[in-house]
């Protein structure tokens, strides 16, 4: 491990600190994204934004799945997957439908194109949490069967 100027407090602090910051860019990408995606013609313009969001996804689901961790709060049972990947669903289905309509889809074609990104993105996410929680708890039992370092 690398030297710290920093005591157990401040260390504790900054991780707090860099955990909001993520939060943010998080949450700052992902809605900067489905606003240019409704508001703009050219998919091209939130590819950078794409690239970074989805790199950093894939980069803490790795490193956490790796450590066997699932997440601080929400467990990973089947009725929170299934909540989670209708809100994904939900969310992609609702920027969609916008998307349509102000590219001028009829509010049939633009319901009936969101309906089926809702379902279709729930059943993916609800698929990949699932399989991803059986590879976190299948990686905690590896981590609790390993012994202890002193």
């Amino acid at each position: 491990m690398k030297k710290t100027n920093l005591d157990e407090m401040q260390e504790l602090k900054l991780l707090k600190i860099e955990h909001n910051a993520y939060w943010f860019c998080f949450t700052g990408l992902l809605a900067a994204i489905a606003v240019q995606t409704v508001l703009l013609d050219d998919w091209r313009v939130v590819a950078g934004e794409w690239i970074v969001f989805m790199l950093a996804n894939f980069y803490v689901l790795f490193a956490c799945m790796r450590a066997g961790i699932w997440d601080r709060r929400l467990k990973s049972d089947p009725k929170t997957n299934l909540i989670l990947s209708l809100l994904a669903g939900g969310v992609l289905g609702a920027v969609l439908f916008f998307t349509l309509l102000r590219r001028g889809a009829s509010p049939r074609i633009a319901l009936l194109g969101a309906a089926f990104a809702l379902v279709f993105t729930a059943v993916l996410c609800f698929v990949a949490l699932q399989l991803s929680a059986r590879a976190v708890k299948k990686r905690q039992a590896e981590l609790d069967a390993e012994p202890e370092e002193e």
